[in-house]
């Protein structure tokens, strides 16, 4: 179907083939005419796009087991999904099967559906394989010495006479 241009009650449109969505336009104003043409070949990208999953028999399968042991994981007992869980960890590793599990989550319609399995899930592989609380770095210790006081040591220990107060109230082309 071609891209039609035309004129009704309404003004000028473009629209996709004889039955497609109208787009209208300010007539003489090429911004609004190029937008409403974009709108048209963006509706015709999307009607060939649902042609073309018709003709292969409705939306694409998963037809590859993946990391989490395919279709219907979801579907599956806690038990049963601890093990494809456990088996993806040593497979792939934790962030990668943990990425897997909050993609799931993304989804309205699986989170609807499953929003508490998948959030068991998730908990789970943190609880048995990795994320420690405040993160999985170890936390720097925290000194006891102020900033100025470090500087001053650090000055000291490369046996300099003078200190970085000095350098702090002095002027750069004052500083030796």
């Amino acid at each position: 179907m071609p891209l039609q241009r035309g004129k009704d009650s309404e003004g000028s449109y473009y629209r996709w083939g004889a039955t497609g969505k109208k787009y209208h336009y300010v007539a003489g104003n090429k911004a609004s005419r190029e937008r409403a043409q974009v709108k048209a070949m963006t509706q015709a990208r999307a009607i060939e796009a649902s042609k073309s999953r018709a003709r292969k028999g409705g939306a694409e399968r998963i037809t590859r087991s993946g990391k989490l042991g395919g279709p219907g994981y979801l579907k599956k007992p806690a038990a049963e999904r601890h093990k494809l869980l456990d088996k993806c960890v040593v497979k792939d590793g934790y962030h990668s099967c943990l990425g897997s599990i909050l993609v799931l989550n993304e989804n309205r319609e699986i989170k609807a559906l499953h929003g508490p399995k998948i959030i068991a899930d998730a908990a789970y592989l943190k609880r048995k394989y990795g994320a420690k609380t405040g993160g999985t770095r170890p936390k720097k210790k925290k000194s006891t010495i102020s900033s100025t006081a470090r500087a001053k040591k650090k000055v000291a220990d490369k046996g300099h006479a003078t200190t970085v107060a000095t350098y702090r109230h002095a002027s750069i082309d004052d500083r030796p």
